[in-house]
């Protein structure tokens, strides 16, 4: 009597990706014993590696560029001043207007921001307090009634 359990790559179903996923995995898995250094070399396996970290790095204050930092200050004064809200601790705003040309900076954005990262304020169309005249570039398709 037939249970109909039998695995079959020629029926299709709900479950045929299901099946060939765990097909794959399976061969993947056998091949690595026998072709373990060709997958290395290939990049279907990775070996792993130490990591080095350069412990000799200065602190966050201390590498962010001045440019990053006034990006920064004048999104806070903006919003300070045009709406009343404070975005970040005033102890760190401080210690922003007091930063220095660094000696080692941060590359890309040292911020949790993705405004602050160039290549996502482009792309959402963000134009920054830190841009001179930026309300001659907004375009919000408001009509003004008289």
């Amino acid at each position: 009597m037939k249970s109909g359990h039998f695995v079959l790559f020629t029926h299709v179903g709900f479950t045929i990706g299901l099946r060939y996923v765990g097909f794959t995995f399976v061969f993947i898995y056998m091949a690595s014993f026998f072709f373990e250094e060709q997958m290395y070399e290939c990049g279907i396996l990775n070996k792993q590696k130490e990591i080095e970290v350069d412990e000799d790095l200065p602190g966050l204050f201390d590498a962010v560029k001045l440019s990053q930092a006034d990006e920064l200050l004048s999104e806070y004064h903006n919003l300070k001043d045009n709406y009343g809200f404070e975005t970040h601790d005033p102890d760190t705003i401080k210690t922003l207007e007091e930063c220095r040309q660094p000696k080692r900076s941060i590359l890309g954005t040292p911020w949790y921001l993705p405004l602050a990262n160039l290549d996502y304020a482009h792309k959402f169309l963000y134009f920054g307090s830190y841009i001179s005249e930026r309300e001659k570039m907004i375009e919000d398709d408001y009509e003004f009634e008289d």
